[in-house]
């Protein structure tokens, strides 16, 4: 087989020898499979990125293992939108039509020995990415838009007092407080956290900026689990629901983050409309940075370190939390923060070509509304106390910078 590989004799079906392209596989040796390292058979699954900068050798069982553990047949590189036609072709172009059809006995049980190797390519992969930047105004209304739309539902009956998953007489129902309980694990960051603030009595004469007012105070000394947040708010529920379920929630994610601080400063003055001034304030850079997701006193770090008894408090706590499972999912934390990178650099490029042609997103904005009124977007940082206003060092009193 490895004497087969090396002749070229494997085609990726468009008549080119995949095994005779000299660029190297995405987080594998050639002659390996990417995921697993095991020696390619005769005939291997090929992917290439649509730039062609890089490229994927898969065996099918390889491939399989990963369908069988997801319910269905996943596109690379991260594994998570339903397989392409393309690939689809290809697979049974080499092994048949039958080669697609899965076992329904064992739908969902992944090898275990399999999955250590699937987390293994992630972390892999994650080490040759780089940062990302959140955006500070933005997980505030994910996190807040999410407390607010678990409290209603909290108070109007469709959550049970005890949370424990079982809720409502309809799948409708049930279905419905399973998204709110995601948004309160983004909002909140944990369940215990959430029943505390519903035993919370709310006072009847707070108006409602009031009361948003004394969330936002909560949620902002409450750690949270930023890839939660990013993947399972309220907000990015919606977003997908007006979307049709046509696009992933990383699409929305990534319009709340950036690569750069240049970038985080750019999309806070032309997204958010802030003025300039406001970012001139000491300190303001190294308080954004503290928005970075892998930081050392990022958001990540944050979390894990206020979860210490979860993930201990040694060097290996960090890299527990990227090889854990994401709340309500199956995939690990770095399969989500490796798919949300690819979309931001995804993004950007779009980004560049629509500047140039003047082309509109094709796409609603995560925040159409919030964004409509720029005041939304001042009050918020007002409320995060990021600098520029809330003191006559930084630039006057919050209400004259909100006026």
């Amino acid at each position: 087989d490895r004497a087969c590989y090396e002749n070229g004799e494997n085609t990726d079906g468009e008549g080119e020898a995949s095994s005779g392209d000299d660029r190297s596989d995405l987080n594998g040796e050639k002659g390996q499979d990417a995921i697993t390292g095991d020696l390619l058979q005769l005939d291997y699954v090929v992917w290439r990125s649509p730039d062609g900068s890089t490229v994927m050798r898969m065996n099918i069982s390889t491939m399989r293992k990963i369908a069988l553990g997801a319910g269905q047949w996943k596109q690379p590189p991260h594994f998570r939108a339903p397989m392409e036609d393309n690939l689809r072709r290809q697979i049974v172009r080499k092994w048949g039509e039958r080669s697609l059809t899965l076992p329904t006995d064992n739908i969902g049980q992944p090898d275990a020995r399999f999955q250590d190797d699937f987390e293994r390519y992630h972390a892999r992969k994650l080490s040759h990415i780089h940062n990302l930047f959140c955006c500070p105004i933005c997980m505030l209304w994910l996190r807040l838009d999410s407390a607010a739309e678990a409290q209603r539902c909290a108070e109007s009956g469709l959550l049970d007092a005890n949370i424990d998953g079982r809720f409502g007489q309809s799948d409708a129902d049930e279905l419905r407080a399973y998204q709110v309980l995601e948004a309160a694990d983004a909002a909140w960051g944990d369940r215990e956290v959430f029943r505390s603030q519903l035993a919370k009595q709310p006072n009847g004469d707070m108006q409602d900026e009031e009361a948003e007012e004394a969330m936002c105070g909560e949620l902002l000394e409450t750690p949270c689990e930023p890839l939660t947040v990013l993947y399972f708010s309220t907000p990015v529920r919606d977003w997908e629901r007006d979307n049709l379920f046509t696009l992933p929630p990383e699409v929305a994610a990534a319009q709340c983050t950036v690569r750069t601080l240049a970038q985080l400063r750019a999309h806070l003055t032309s997204t958010h409309k802030l003025p300039k001034t406001v970012l001139r304030a000491p300190l303001v850079n190294e308080r954004l940075k503290q928005y970075q997701l892998r930081q050392q006193d990022g958001l990540v770090m944050r979390w894990v370190h206020a979860r210490r008894r979860e993930y201990g408090a040694g060097g290996n706590a960090a890299q527990l939390y990227w090889h854990r499972p994401a709340r309500h999912m199956s995939t690990c934390h770095a399969a989500l923060y490796c798919s949300l990178y690819d979309e931001v650099e995804s993004r950007n490029l779009e980004l560049g070509r629509r500047r140039a042609s003047t082309a509109p997103a094709s796409f609603a904005p995560l925040f159409e509304h919030r964004l409509s009124d720029p005041s939304a977007s001042r009050l918020a940082w007002a409320r995060l106390g990021l600098g520029g206003a809330g003191s006559e060092s930084e630039g006057g009193d919050v209400d004259d910078f909100i006026a």
